[in-house]
């Protein structure tokens, strides 16, 4: 746990462990996200207004160039700026964690 939590932390310690979070709905993420940290991710209607309604219209068979280039955009925010802050993914090439995990 100390390479989760490098500096002493004050409070409540929340952790949620998940499988395929966003693959199964981005609502279902953002409650994973609003459980651990309260309010920092926004209310569920900015989530669902700023970042799943985009998805899903970006995703949709016959969706509009604007459509898919918004999704495209929130996709990446998403991946490379919000989630490494709140997801600690278990690579398939390590080992450490494969034993733990057995």
């Amino acid at each position: 746990m100390t390479e989760l939590i490098p500096t002493p932390q004050t409070g409540p310690i929340r952790i949620a462990l998940t499988g395929t979070a966003i693959q199964n709905s981005y609502m279902e993420l953002w409650t994973l996200l609003d459980w651990v940290n309260p309010g920092s991710v926004g209310t569920e209607k900015q989530w669902k207004k700023a970042v799943a309604d985009p998805l899903v219209a970006g995703q949709a068979r016959g969706c509009k160039e604007e459509e898919r280039l918004k999704a495209n955009d929130t996709a990446e925010v998403l991946r490379d700026k919000l989630l490494p802050l709140y997801f600690l993914r278990r690579q398939v090439w390590d080992r450490r964690c494969v034993l733990r995990m057995n």
